[in-house]
């Protein structure tokens, strides 16, 4: 049985679709069907993945997703925070994280302020 990581799928449908699939199938191994199946489960997969599913079936189709539990923490909040336009130094403080975890899930790139980029 061959497994598909869930940083691949989150880097291919988004921190949306990655909070939709964990929201409906945390904790569990889902097989993702072949686009065009008939069965049940796969019905039910491409009404849950709505726009998402193609792009999973395509890379995926015949593998299993391994869905965790829960977002961890930061990666909701770090992206909302962003969003809300706290700045990166904000955003740790505020979760009392480190400044290393909060860049891992700001959705703007960082630069290192002492590297010129000329």
């Amino acid at each position: 049985m061959s497994f598909a990581s869930s940083t691949e799928v989150r880097e291919m449908i988004g921190d949306a679709g990655f909070r939709r699939l964990v929201e409906h199938y945390a904790g569990r191994e889902i097989y993702v069907p072949f686009e065009g199946s008939t069965s049940a489960a796969a019905k039910r997969f491409e009404k849950i993945m709505g726009d998402d599913a193609p792009a999973l079936q395509e890379a995926f189709a015949g593998t299993h997703i391994r869905v965790p539990r829960r977002l961890g923490p930061a990666r909701v909040e770090v992206p909302r925070l962003a969003a809300a336009g706290l700045s990166l130094n904000e955003v740790a403080e505020r979760l009392d994280i480190s400044f290393v975890t909060a860049a891992k899930f700001y959705p703007i790139p960082v630069r290192n302020p002492g590297v010129s980029t000329t």
